[in-house]
């Protein structure tokens, strides 16, 4: 036997025998993130306009949330976005943006006046995505999506983020993100 295979069969034996030691310790499953964004899904027909609620759920105090999406489909766009549904008072200020007809591509950013309340669920905002009257029967996927622009010579990463504020510091969080669709029905 080749010396160098036989070293790592040995290697790899002892890697297992030391994992193998105590029956006491079980594997655990990750826990699981208590910060989310999910998209509703819903149905419509050509013609029709989908109201898309993006909602969130916050486990710490948040100022600040960035939620950029992605529609993977064809024959939509993007009409208007309303922020703050439930919580209109809190919004200090809130801007959208759609990037690309296809895919077509939108990122959102919203801040507090007030930190909103962890473990609160709410609305963050609503698009209104209008679906072309000649639109195929298709499911429009919508994802969250990760992109790098420019802004005052500084490369900066647009993602789905909460900001919060730990001691004086900012600090981002990463929440679970839950994709959505919009199913075009043609009848």
């Amino acid at each position: 036997m080749n010396p160098f295979r036989a070293s790592t069969v040995l290697l790899f034996a002892l890697a297992l025998m030391a994992g193998c030691g105590d029956d006491d310790k079980k594997p655990t499953a990750p826990a699981a993130n208590p910060n989310r964004v999910w998209v509703e899904s819903q149905t419509v027909s050509p013609g029709d306009t989908a109201h898309v609620q993006i909602k969130i759920r916050n486990a710490e105090a948040v100022w600040a949330i960035q939620v950029t999406l992605q529609f993977t489909g064809t024959g939509c766009t993007v009409d208007s976005v309303c922020f703050g549904d439930v919580l209109p008072a809190q919004i200090a200020d809130a801007t959208w943006r759609d990037y690309d007809p296809e895919p077509l591509r939108v990122n959102m950013i919203s801040t507090t006046l007030l930190p909103l309340n962890p473990g609160e669920e709410w609305l963050f905002a609503t698009i209104d995505v209008c679906i072309a009257p000649d639109a195929e029967a298709q499911e429009i996927v919508i994802d969250d999506y990760s992109y790098i622009a420019e802004s005052d010579g500084d490369m900066i990463l647009h993602h789905v983020t909460f900001l919060t504020i730990e001691g004086l510091q900012p600090k981002e969080i990463y929440p679970e993100f839950v994709s959505g669709k919009i199913t075009v029905a043609v009848p």
